[in-house]
């Protein structure tokens, strides 16, 4: 926040949540942030539910790679 002019916590923020991954933003979007701890977890919550989203689709993409070969896949 080196910034020659004064800004408000809340710009600062907004600048912030602007500038995130877009499936971020949109989900830190929907509770507008009003200041940086707000951005902080919602951005963080946010990634957590994409690794998780992506770990699940992975693990489904695995079986069904196993399956059409023939071998019985493992429990995740």
């Amino acid at each position: 926040m080196q910034c020659p002019e004064k800004l408000s916590e809340q710009s600062a923020v907004q600048m912030y949540a602007n500038n995130l991954d877009p499936p971020i933003a949109t989900y830190v979007g929907t509770a507008e942030p009003q200041n940086f701890d707000a951005l902080v977890s919602k951005a963080s919550n946010a990634e957590r539910q994409r690794a998780r989203q992506k770990t699940a689709q992975s693990k489904r993409e695995e079986i069904k790679r196993l399956t059409k070969k023939g071998v019985t896949p493992p429990d995740f």
